[in-house]
């Protein structure tokens, strides 16, 4: 089942601009990671690998990174895809309702994972017009099997979380987050050795909201 999600994958992440065109021999869009708000530019995938809350093995979600204008660093929304291809939103977080710290805003990033037990781990980082002129540090989302964010990780280690891996192992989850604000985005496009890989680790108990704690 989880080769045959692999394989929808190909045909599925796709935004208004790729429907508009024509797709490609051999090539079939399976659904649009478009949201009623119209977010696009989808960045981060990730299989769900149980059934809880809202969230269903099997499916995928995507992050969206471009606002409805597309401008980068502004989008706000998780969307859920069925192999199928059907479409749900999962979560549109509201940054004036955050239950923490998150410097900039919102800026859904490709650093998405599902924890085994549910929760939902998404990058920020955010810009006010979708130039990294304006990019700021952004933070980590931690949300629910609802979709509800219930904590932010920000502090002086998250700095433009661009991309993030995770392994499980037991209890634990461990996090492996790349930054971009250190130097990497300002020597556009050269070799910098000021990028950063923050490497957490998160004890994630499915009745319990998860403690986070850092190496």
């Amino acid at each position: 089942m989880q080769n045959a999600v692999r394989h929808l994958w190909l045909g599925l992440v796709c935004s208004a601009a790729l429907l508009a065109q024509n797709t490609p021999p051999g090539t079939r869009v399976i659904a649009s990671t478009v949201p009623a708000n119209g977010d696009v530019n989808p960045y981060g995938i990730a299989i769900v690998p149980v059934s809880v809350g809202d969230l269903t093995a099997g499916n995928i979600l995507i992050s969206n990174f471009n606002n409805s204008s597309n401008l980068q660093g502004t989008g706000t929304t998780i969307v859920q895809i069925t192999p199928r291809g059907t479409q749900s939103l999962f979560a549109q977080i509201d940054a004036a309702t955050l239950p923490g710290a998150c410097p900039g805003g919102i800026g859904l990033t490709t650093a998405l994972a599902v924890l085994p037990a549910g929760w939902v781990v998404v990058g920020s980082l955010p810009t006010t017009d979708g130039t990294s002129a304006t990019a700021q540090a952004g933070c980590l989302l931690v949300l629910n099997a609802k979709g509800t964010v219930v904590e932010t990780i920000a502090d002086s280690s998250i700095n433009g979380p661009w991309d993030m891996t995770a392994v499980q192992k037991g209890d634990d989850a461990f996090l492996f987050v790349t930054n971009v604000l250190n130097g990497t985005v300002a020597g556009g496009g050269n070799v910098v050795n000021e990028g950063t890989v923050v490497a957490s680790r998160w004890s994630c108990i499915r009745a319990r909201r998860p403690p986070w704690n850092r190496w």
